[in-house]
């Protein structure tokens, strides 16, 4: 999109770009279109003319699907059995306009695998990603780095020119625990081993993450020496960054790695802190855990600088004390209390840590808690809480009341299981907690309330995110039962298509008032029968997400 920007050439030549189930798209180039050739060779000559001492450039697709499927690309992509031989023939070809220049291109999603027999340029280098891996084990042993390995040989026989495109942070939560540090060094030899050439690690980048100065740290000494000795280095770093809080937060470092691989819970770059409220971040644990750094803090009271380097590295215990909070909302450890009068209240100094921890994480130099989604900036993310504690708490009649659901839940978001539709804790705009998701099938769930109770009325909110592939549901059926046998329908939503966008909302779907006796609520939301055009993608289908049915 650099090199031919779609908003510039798109509605004038829409033949440069991908041709995608019979219509172009935006998406990708046509790399079989010959005036596209020319506009990357002239668009490259004013660049290099401009950054004369920049080694490599890069020709890379959009971070996107979408790949041109024209008769001569697709002709060429059968050829190699990859979209990455139409990529690699390109590529190729704008390489040997400049003989002189190095060029990169990624071998990322739908063209990770490599081409059949087409080998890349001598002056071309393949970027290999290896997103789809879990980083709780080394890439040789990881089951869902099989693929990676797999590419990594097949490109291997292709060609000398690997780097590696690696990631070593959690991007949907750059402050959350993310014990990794273990898998780095075999990682490393691995990748050495193999023929790699050099390694681009992915981290947090301008915004601080967790152990943001440890691991940049040991990276180097590894890229540097491969067979370092890394409990030394550690050790050392530890001793030499934090003084006399090094012991305390040396015991939290092990402590935590001890208690993941314990657990053998996937250790997930797009994961969440939240998921882990039953493995190694449990409340218990966090209690562990926040001892040894009050012993830390404790060690360098009085010493500023090592004081600001304490409380940074505990700004990821903090965060995930936080999110966690939303997650278990009425719940013990969650945001809200209920007082004697049987009045709910915010947990008293909650609102002052959550300003406090936003001082302090502007202090760290975090200037995004996220990649990308809500609440991103430390300022979004205030302002989030506060509307949290505005709102208070929605009374239900359901509450803990017994769900029955007809389909499945999707596994990869379990929250609390069925329960999540009644534990009065409603969905904010992240998706991966507090939200029931169904994945291609409906949502049909019957709530017990265990007797004959006289009802006012209904109402549950959907996640429309389609970023995520989450959208709301066409149509939504609220009925009622005395017998659990014979419902009648009393109330019924059916949602208005929406064009284009990718901004996640929560929409309120609220019945009139009923007025009705019954026990039994069924709630039917119909999933859309296939995605829309513009948010197409092969092997994806649509997904609906409900994080509490409240009945008043």
């Amino acid at each position: 999109n650099k090199l031919v920007p779609a908003q510039t050439f798109f509605k004038t030549n829409p033949e440069y770009f991908s041709l995608v189930k019979g219509k172009r798209q935006p998406s990708q180039l046509c790399l079989s279109n010959e005036a596209v050739y020319k506009l990357v060779v002239a668009d490259l000559k004013q660049r290099m003319a401009k950054n004369p001492d920049a080694i490599y450039w890069s020709i890379s697709p959009n971070d996107d699907n979408g790949y041109c499927e024209c008769d001569a690309c697709r002709a060429t992509d059968r050829e190699q059995g990859s979209p990455s031989g139409s990529l690699i023939k390109f590529v190729n070809r704008v390489a040997n306009a400049f003989p002189d220049k190095l060029f990169t291109t990624l071998a990322y999603g739908y063209t990770q695998k490599a081409p059949r027999s087409l080998k890349p340029a001598s002056n071309v280098f393949v970027f290999l990603s290896d997103i789809d891996a879990f980083r709780d084990k080394p890439l040789s042993e990881e089951g869902s780095a099989a693929a990676f390995r797999n590419g990594l040989k097949a490109w291997g026989e292709l060609t000398g020119n690997i780097f590696i495109w690696d990631y070593v942070t959690q991007f949907t939560n750059y402050l959350a625990p993310f014990p990794n540090c273990s898998t780095l060094q075999p990682n490393i030899q691995y990748l050495k081993q193999h023929g790699v050439k050099g390694i681009f690690s992915q981290g947090s980048g301008d915004t601080y993450s967790e152990w943001a100065e440890l691991k940049s740290y040991l990276l180097a000494k590894l890229y540097e020496d491969d067979k370092a000795d890394v409990k030394k280095l550690t050790s050392e770093f530890f001793r030499d960054y934090y003084g006399k809080a090094a012991p305390y937060l040396q015991q939290y470092f092990d402590l935590l790695q001890e208690k993941m691989v314990a657990s053998k819970r996937k250790l997930d770059i797009y994961g969440n802190p939240v998921n882990e409220w039953k493995s190694y971040l449990t409340p218990e644990l966090l209690e562990q855990y926040s001892n040894l750094f009050d012993k830390a803090e404790g060690a360098v009271e009085g010493n500023p600088v090592m004081a600001t380097r304490v409380m940074r590295a505990r700004l990821p215990l903090e965060y995930t004390v936080f999110q966690q909070a939303k997650f278990y909302g009425i719940e013990k450890h969650g945001i809200f209390i209920k007082g004697n009068a049987g009045k709910w209240s915010v947990k008293p100094n909650l609102q002052e840590k959550v300003t406090q921890f936003v001082a302090n994480c502007k202090k760290a130099g975090v200037t995004e808690l996220s990649e990308a989604g809500p609440a991103r900036t430390p300022d979004e993310y205030l302002a989030e809480w506060n509307s949290i504690f505005k709102k208070g708490v929605t009374p239900s009649l359901a509450l803990d009341a017994k769900v029955s659901l007809q389909n499945p839940f999707a596994e990869d978001y379990p929250a609390k299981g069925n329960r999540t539709l009644i534990d009065g804790n409603p969905g904010y705009l992240d998706y991966s907690y507090n939200w029931l998701c169904f994945y291609g099938v409906p949502m049909i769930a019957t709530i017990d309330l265990g007797k004959a109770t006289k009802i006012s009325g209904v109402r549950m909110h959907f996640l429309d995110d389609p970023r995520h592939w989450i959208f709301l549901p066409e149509n939504i059926n609220v009925e009622l039962s005395a017998d659990g046998t014979s419902y009648h329908s009393v109330a019924e939503f059916k949602s208005a298509f929406v064009s284009e966008h990718y901004d996640a909302a929560v929409k309120e779907f609220a019945s009139k008032t009923i007025s009705q006796t019954a026990r039994y609520i069924r709630v039917t939301a119909t999933n859309l029968k296939s995605l829309p055009e513009w948010r197409y993608r092969d092997g994806k289908k649509p997904m609906i997400a409900c994080d509490e049915i409240f009945v008043q």
